[in-house]
């Protein structure tokens, strides 16, 4: 096993010890984030934002990671656009599914996240996203919530009145 492999397994381990579907969709999370982020990443947590282990989004090439692929991109958006703002714009859409593809893999055509949100997602929440479309969540039997209710916000109670 590579360290790369070590790395992603320790992480599932340690967050998810009791759901292989949740430990499998784990493992590949950390290993697409250290293939972003393409360096070895130190403590992650689940909890964290997908900003917070990557850091800044332009640390992250639309071009698949070749400098020479990203540079025949900007030049060509700079020509088709002829405005610095819009380059701009375009690349960060560009960047955001990209990062956004490499996380939830092919599970990515299912999903209906805007690709622009990848940034304010926590680990867990791809994690997660990746085995409501991938199945196999043995964490209902545990006694845990569901996935849907995971994502879905909490009911805010109301005091009738008297």
């Amino acid at each position: 096993m590579t360290q790369l492999g070590k790395s992603a397994h320790r992480f599932a381990l340690t967050h998810f010890p009791h759901c292989s579907a949740h430990r499998g969709q784990a493992r590949a999370v950390y290993e697409a984030l250290e293939r972003l982020a393409r360096r070895i990443l130190q403590c992650v947590t689940p909890d964290q934002t997908i900003a917070e282990v990557l850091g800044q989004p332009e640390t992250i090439s639309p071009a698949g990671g070749d400098s020479l692929s990203y540079v025949e991109l900007e030049l060509a958006l700079e020509e088709e656009l002829s405005s610095p703002e819009l380059v701009w714009r375009a690349l960060a859409s560009c960047t955001a599914e990209v990062a956004l593809t490499t996380l939830l893999g092919r599970w990515r055509r299912y999903s209906r996240w805007d690709a622009e949100t990848v940034w304010l997602r926590s680990l867990r929440g791809v994690i997660n996203e990746r085995v409501r479309h991938s199945g196999g969540c043995s964490c209902a039997q545990l006694g845990a919530p569901s996935n849907n209710q995971m994502q879905r916000p909490r009911p805010a109670t109301m005091e009738p009145r008297r």
